[in-house]
């Protein structure tokens, strides 16, 4: 079993992706879904889902009501061939309809037994931030799965980003966005905020079927059963999938020149630069645009320099025009103040710590 998480209402469409994949995904949580899936699905997944955080392999699961079993199991397990003494250790948690509740006990009594498992190790080598070695345990109905994670860092950090400017969107949030809202890669495709160049990036991407992953490295190859036959196999058939003869209209933009350079280093980094067009042009003076257009504008948390009640009025301004096909992710709380909320719809969606309405045009 497999366990594959994602941003907080994400699951929805990480759920259809992996249907696409031809997986078949089961009891599906607001972070996480399971599948049935073997060694080439962890290579699978891992390499191409633009939606998924991480990908967690199931060790070991067992009936149990009392956390000196929880030790006892995490204690039984033999770690050697996954952990080194040297490497860090974390470890994550979710009871659900279990009567082991408290996710701070489940944690502690866990990295003890590891910790008695492996003497080497100290309290000193847990670090949930940058963990070499990580582990999820997950509770439901008095059944305990232990998971080990086989994508190690997370995979919404895509290989491209190597010049990056303040508050710029997670990877694979602005793949939901896309997905979400371009249905038809025929239609131009356009971001008024490059600053956010990462929806234009993930668009092309996706339209040309690119696997996010090809040249990264993952847990799973320290694994003692790693297959580097398997994985090239994997990757092979991922990049016999790429379209190479079809076009797009992809367009970005942004006043900041700063934001267009670094937008298109970025953009050659993810090998679409071929894909998009560029420009510097100051949003305030748009008009009429038959485009499709999917952004994340400035909302004042880190990027400040903006008249933001100008931006929001003049969104609100060309939202109203028909021909648009307009979605915007946002946390400008007074942007519902200015509306007719009749003229939209939103869904939540969290970007990161900040919490987000997804609008578009009703």
């Amino acid at each position: 079993m497999l366990l594959i998480t994602c941003p907080f209402g994400l699951s929805s469409i990480l759920w259809k992706e992996l249907k696409l994949l031809w997986y078949n995904p089961q009891d599906t949580f607001p972070t996480w879904t399971f599948i049935q899936g073997d060694k080439s699905a962890i290579y699978d997944i891992n390499l191409r889902s633009w939606i998924a955080n991480k990908v967690f392999l199931l060790l070991w699961e067992s009936n149990t009501q009392r956390f000196v079993l929880i030790f006892d199991f995490v204690y039984s397990l033999d770690f050697w061939p996954y952990i080194q003494s040297w490497q860090k250790i974390s470890i994550s948690a979710h009871s659900q309809d279990s009567a082991l509740t408290s996710i701070p006990s489940i944690q502690s009594i866990s990295q003890k037994a590891i910790i008695k498992k492996i003497a080497q190790a100290s309290f000193s080598d847990v670090d949930p931030d940058k963990p070499d070695f990580e582990i999820f345990i997950f509770l439901q109905n008095n059944i305990c799965k232990i998971f080990i994670n086989t994508s190690w860092i997370s995979l919404h950090n895509r290989w491209y980003r190597q010049q990056a400017l303040d508050a710029p969107i997670k990877e694979n949030v602005a793949a939901w966005l896309v997905l979400l809202s371009w249905r038809k890669f025929s239609q131009a495709f356009y971001d008024p905020f490059c600053w956010s160049w990462t929806i234009c990036i993930e668009a092309a991407m996706i339209a040309k079927n690119m696997p996010v992953w090809i040249n990264r490295s993952f847990a799973f190859q320290d694994f003692p059963d790693f297959d580097s036959k398997l994985l090239q196999t994997v990757k092979e058939q991922a990049l016999s999938k790429v379209f190479t003869a079809k076009t797009y209209q992809i367009f970005w933009s942004d006043i900041d020149p700063q934001a267009v350079k670094v937008s298109k280093q970025n953009a050659i980094n993810a090998w679409v630069a071929d894909t998009i067009t560029f420009s510097q042009q100051d949003f305030l003076l748009l008009s009429d645009l038959s485009w499709h257009i999917v952004s994340n504008p400035p909302y004042g948390k880190r990027l400040q320099d903006f008249d933001l009640s100008a931006i929001y009025s003049h969104i609100d301004k060309l939202f109203s025009i028909w021909s648009l096909s307009w979605w915007i992710i946002s946390s400008y709380e007074w942007f519902q103040d200015m509306i007719n909320k009749s003229d939209y719809s939103s869904k939540t969606i969290f970007n990161g710590a900040d919490k987000c309405a997804f609008w578009k045009k009703a």
